[in-house]
């Protein structure tokens, strides 16, 4: 049994007890995967393929035995090596029986994830209004700014928001809480 069975959820929607954490998805989860040992693998996106050895990937699907393939790599792997392995792009989200919560894309974070960190939590999300809408803004960021003007065209920077106290993921980066 997965935390979104047993907290009887809609799989469109991921809520973590413990914490204070949300993460918010319009998307259906892709992968709902129960690790043992209390952890927890929620993946969203388009997962292609996986590799658990050497160099040969296997193609990751829903309906056959995808799910299995990707429990065996995070078990056998840690985070980092795992996404590594993994091709497609997607955004996941690894959470443990201490209440230990981490947001990770692939490997070079493709699909956006926004976060904003409070004193009694994290918020994040693959879109920018959510976030904004629970956690007020404490200003505009005016190096993003410069840069989305002048620079990046209409981009602030892969890390940054026009919004101070709210970021982006870097390319590699994971979101710990």
């Amino acid at each position: 049994e997965t935390a979104l069975e047993a907290q009887g959820q809609n799989k469109s929607a991921f809520s973590w007890q413990g914490k204070d954490v949300l993460v918010t998805s319009k998307e259906a989860v892709l992968f709902d995967i129960s690790l043992g040992g209390g952890r927890a693998l929620f993946l969203w996106g388009h997962v292609h393929a996986a590799c658990l050895s050497g160099t040969e990937y296997t193609t990751v699907d829903k309906e056959q035995s995808g799910g299995q393939i990707l429990a065996e790599l995070f078990k056998k792997f840690d985070l980092h090596e795992a996404i590594a392995r993994i091709e497609g792009h997607y955004t996941g989200v690894l959470a443990s029986a201490e209440q230990d919560i981490v947001v990770f894309g692939d490997i070079y974070n493709r699909r956006e994830i926004f976060y904003a960190r409070e004193d009694n939590g994290l918020i994040a999300s693959r879109e920018l209004n959510p976030i904004v809408s629970q956690i007020p803004p404490k200003g505009y960021n005016q190096v993003a700014l410069a840069n989305l003007l002048s620079i990046f065209g209409n981009y602030a920077p892969k890390r940054d928001t026009i919004y101070e106290g709210i970021s982006r993921l870097g390319i590699g980066e994971t979101l710990e809480y």
